[in-house]
């Protein structure tokens, strides 16, 4: 019986000790407490009623004395901390939950950033589109290579007779622009395309047709050849980050010598 009510004493103030810790614990002030304060930056309020509290601060509401509302919110780094510590301000917590959320919105400000940074590179790369039309040469670890053939479709022409100053009819034939239905350029030659989405579907030998954009150059090793370079392209217009600069285009275009239209 001795051992029971002993026991049953040890229960009791360890329960007492935990409710002792909880009401420690538990915030002396919270919503709806008037409070009289004065800020580190010398705003004095008198008789405000709190309204709403989170971790970092509070909302409070006043009255002028002639019964005008005004209010605000303060920071409890900005109270005296007596008085921050009455809503359970723990000065380490806050400092590590700012620090967390500064680092949350640096995130969101290099994602808006970057996310403008593609767009701008992706309008960029449209006036640098091609057309690639060949065969998978490879398919490597950082993309597909792919041997653009010259047995793309040649440009059209028409011919009509003109009347010349002289008198006499002559013939002329007027170039109507790249084999492509939009004008856009073919390239000619091997080169490397990158972000294909289709990519571990692709093999060695197999017809292809790609709208890409050019994105640097890409070295490899060839056996027996040694090093090489060769232009490189990507399929996805924003993810351009070496964009082609217009002698650079002008020479991919060049690969294939119908890209440029020409009189006769």
């Amino acid at each position: 019986m001795k051992t029971l009510v002993l026991l049953s004493g040890c229960i009791a103030t360890l329960f007492g000790s935990v409710q002792l810790i909880a009401q420690t614990n538990k915030p002396a002030k919270g919503v709806g407490s008037t409070i009289t304060f004065k800020t580190s930056k010398g705003v004095e309020v008198k008789e405000a009623r709190v309204i709403s509290v989170d971790f970092d601060g509070l909302v409070w509401r006043a009255q002028h004395p002639d019964g005008r509302a005004f209010g605000g919110r303060v920071n409890f780094s900005e109270l005296p901390l007596e008085v921050a510590k009455e809503f359970g301000h723990d000065p380490q917590k806050s400092a590590v939950a700012n620090a967390g959320r500064a680092k949350a919105a640096a995130q969101q400000r290099a994602a808006a950033t970057e996310s403008r940074n593609s767009s701008a590179r992706a309008a960029a790369a449209a006036n640098t589109k091609m057309v690639v039309i060949g065969l998978v040469s490879q398919n490597v670890r950082d993309g597909v290579m792919v041997i653009g053939e010259d047995q793309a479709p040649k440009m059209w022409s028409t011919s009509q007779f003109v009347r010349a100053p002289s008198g006499l009819d002559r013939a002329t034939t007027t170039w109507r622009g790249p084999p492509t239905t939009d004008g856009t350029p073919i390239f000619v030659g091997r080169c490397l395309v990158t972000d294909v989405d289709n990519k571990g579907s692709l093999f060695d030998g197999q017809k292809i047709q790609l709208t890409i954009y050019p994105n640097g150059s890409y070295a490899y090793e060839s056996v027996g050849a040694g090093s090489k370079t060769i232009p490189r392209f990507t399929v996805k217009p924003g993810l351009v980050t070496e964009p082609a600069k217009p002698e650079v285009f002008n020479a991919l275009k060049e690969t294939y010598r119908f890209n440029t239209p020409k009189p006769w």
